[in-house]
């Protein structure tokens, strides 16, 4: 490994370890802070589903931007607005206002993370293969701030958390603005596309077109469905083991140890990516992935308690760090590069946020209904059909080895 390698990874390990703690600050305790303000099951179901909402409609547009900006220029842009937002939802008392706020850095947040991911591996293409390590800091940063955070609660309420995520994004906003001004010197702010080389021969491409050459590679398609069975699984985990842990006598504390314990055992697994993607192909990385999704939300379905909760973490971190990696690597290695930001666009819409839409819409009424258990019992099933559609040889069944896999 060069050191141009070595300077690259350090620089995003540090820029996702600052993300993910804003991140930790208010998704991973906002579930309780709802339950805290009296909301139901249900109530914060509607609230999940509609900050997706907001973060489809923000990757849907930037995610087009970015295929015409430098990334750091798209990164600089959107944390402006996500430290603008932090600022409103500590400023505001109100639930409603704070709940606007908080929509408003949903709409920032999505696109913040594809094009984090696009500056982090696009420049060069052998850093695809270390995304895993500069991903890790996620992992560390959510880990460490998860402690913060729940001492904070704690200590000071739940409206502390707002302030410490505002002060968070504060810091990084820094960080980028003097990694934006380095990186002018790499090339102009906006990428003209050469007509001579477009696909369309000189013809303006639209969003439309894009979305149909993306979708029209059978690899990609297989990972849209994949991913949709096994993030179902794991956005339902992330926004009601809260619930869980609460419904079974925990609180804020349990939480906490949850959130940090999680981080922690996420580094290990992006450590270990640049050898799976090497080593493995594409379909034992997700079959791995999916029958870890099966074993913690099984156990979860079967239990009823917050220990239960933070043991099965480790199968969260399995399930997660291993196929988000794979995930964002292929997609980068199978659509053309002109069309990379918009494809990682693409697949956060189709596979990430329609899921966390049906598991936050559905699964809120599902547990109001049949409580906790029955609804951890259901997505458990939908990560069993994408184990058993992989083992079967329905899906990916063709994939070879990320070292080899080329596009003709």
């Amino acid at each position: 490994m060069d050191s141009g390698i070595k300077k690259h990874i350090a620089k995003f390990f540090f820029l996702y370890f600052n993300q993910y703690a804003f991140n930790v600050l208010i998704w991973a305790f906002l579930t309780l802070f709802l339950l805290n303000e009296g909301a139901s099951a249900e109530t914060i179901g509607i609230v999940f589903a509609v900050s997706t909402v907001c973060a489809l409609c923000g990757g849907l547009i930037l995610g087009r931007v970015g295929d015409r900006v430098r990334g750091s220029a798209l990164v600089l842009f959107v944390h402006t607005g996500l430290f603008i937002s932090s600022i409103f939802m500590y400023a505001f008392k109100a639930l409603p206002f704070i709940l606007l706020a908080f929509y408003a850095a949903s709409i920032f947040f999505s696109p913040l993370d594809i094009a984090l991911d696009s500056w982090a591996v696009g420049s060069r293409p052998e850093f695809g293969r270390y995304y895993g390590l500069m991903r890790s800091g996620i992992s560390i940063g959510y880990s460490i701030f998860a402690f913060v955070a729940g001492f904070t609660i704690v200590r000071y309420g739940y409206r502390s958390m707002f302030f410490c995520a505002m002060v968070i994004a504060g810091i990084q906003l820094i960080y980028i603005t003097v990694l934006f001004v380095l990186d002018k010197g790499n090339g102009p702010i906006i990428i003209k596309k050469d007509k001579d080389t477009d696909d369309n021969r000189g013809k303006k491409r639209n969003t439309l077109s894009g979305v149909r050459k993306i979708l029209q590679i059978k690899q990609y398609r297989h990972l849209v469905i994949i991913g949709l069975l096994i993030y179902s699984a794991s956005k339902f985990s992330e926004i009601y083991t809260p619930y869980y842990i609460a419904d079974s006598g925990g609180g804020v504390t349990q939480a906490a140890i949850l959130s940090c314990v999680g981080g922690a055992l996420d580094v290990p697994f992006y450590w270990l990516s640049p050898f799976l993607l090497k080593k493995l192909k594409l379909r034992q990385i997700v079959a791995v992935s999916s029958a870890a999704a099966f074993i913690r939300t099984g156990v979860l379905a079967l239990t009823h308690s917050s220990q239960a909760a933070i043991y099965t973490s480790v199968f969260a971190s399995m399930q997660y760090a291993t196929f988000y990696p794979a995930m964002r690597y292929y997609v980068n290695k199978i659509v053309p590069e002109n069309l990379a930001v918009s494809a990682q666009a693409l697949i956060t819409v189709l596979a990430f946020n329609f899921s966390s839409i049906f598991v936050s819409l559905f699964g809120g009424k599902l547990v109001d209904l049949f409580g906790i258990n029955i609804a951890f019992l259901f997505v458990s099933g939908m990560a069993f059909v994408a184990l058993a559609l992989l083992v079967s040889g329905v899906l990916l069944k063709d994939e070879i080895k990320a070292s080899t896999l080329e596009i003709k």
